[in-house]
């Protein structure tokens, strides 16, 4: 859902938005989508690679 920049902020590694998917929702990760109007985490259930967490709309 939406989050703030903190979330998903870049010098963190990995993001709050992949450690809390997998603590919270048991997902294997989180990718954040930074889009004109905020940034949304978004939990990703097939895959847990931390390297590729930021996608653009």
């Amino acid at each position: 859902g939406d989050v703030g920049f903190g979330f998903c902020a870049p010098k963190i590694f990995p993001t709050i938005c992949y450690t809390r998917c997998r603590d919270d929702k048991e997902a294997e990760g989180g990718k954040c989508l930074w889009e004109q109007d905020g940034v949304k985490c978004l939990c990703d259930f097939c895959s847990d690679d931390p390297a590729n967490q930021t996608l653009s709309a």
